[in-house]
């Protein structure tokens, strides 16, 4: 479903691949393309689209009534399972990455 609403917002059509060897992960085959766009089918399942912006709303809000005025967050989705997790580090973590990220721009 989440694959669902990205498409969504891209409008792309759905497409199906396939290895010609599953030996190998070089060449692949197209075995077929929906003919239906992907908003036709997340209707099709009814998937209502807004949901979406509405678990992104309850992460906003989350981070918004914490209490400390600078608290910095860290969201992570498992690539392996259907989980994100919200993280609260220090309000000094990443600051030497963006430091260096600095100094490569000048």
């Amino acid at each position: 479903m989440i694959c669902t609403r990205k498409e969504a917002i891209a409008n792309n059509y759905y497409s199906f691949v396939s290895r010609v060897n599953p030996k190998t992960a070089n060449d692949h085959v197209i075995l077929g393309v929906l003919g239906y766009k992907p908003r036709e089918f997340a209707a099709q399942m009814n998937l209502n689209l807004n949901n979406g912006w509405a678990i992104v709303r309850t992460f906003v809000d989350m981070v918004m009534s914490q209490d400390e005025d600078e608290a910095k967050f860290v969201l992570v989705k498992d690539p392996n399972k259907p989980t994100i997790r919200l993280y609260n580090v220090p309000r000094d973590t990443f600051e030497e990455e963006e430091e260096m990220a600095g100094i490569d721009e000048e």
